[in-house]
């Protein structure tokens, strides 16, 4: 083979070999999988959906960049609200548990009260 030919053969299969197709609706159903698991279902659909980019610069590095700040965004702020929500379930959970705590306390004295007026009554 000559360089003219080889370098043709070369810029055939690598036109032939397209970039893997992106699949928006696969990406769209896990994003409101995850947004509803750690938000509830009326906050995501409050939100707006980005349009799915169709052209040549959908595969720019800046674009893949962007995309890779954007998931990162929104790891962070499922981070941040799973984090507000664990805080909310421990200052419930110690609520609970001193409640528990503070009625099992009273059933003690009472039990006590009794059986001291008991014990005096006799």
């Amino acid at each position: 083979m000559n360089g003219k030919s080889s370098s043709q053969w070369l810029r055939r299969l690598r036109n032939n070999v397209s970039a893997p197709k992106r699949k928006p609706s696969i990406e769209k159903k896990l994003h409101d999988e995850i947004m509803k698991s750690f938000l509830g279902q009326t906050e995501t659909e409050q939100e707006p959906q980005e349009p799915v980019a169709k052209s040549a610069s959908a595969t720019s590095p800046s674009h893949v960049e962007t995309q890779i700040r954007n998931t990162i965004r929104y790891v962070t702020q499922l981070m941040v609200r799973l984090n507000e929500k664990k805080a909310i379930f421990n200052v419930v959970d110690t609520y609970q548990k001193n409640g528990q705590d503070s009625v099992q306390h009273l059933k003690q004295q009472c039990l006590q009260d009794i059986d001291g007026s008991s014990n005096t009554s006799r």
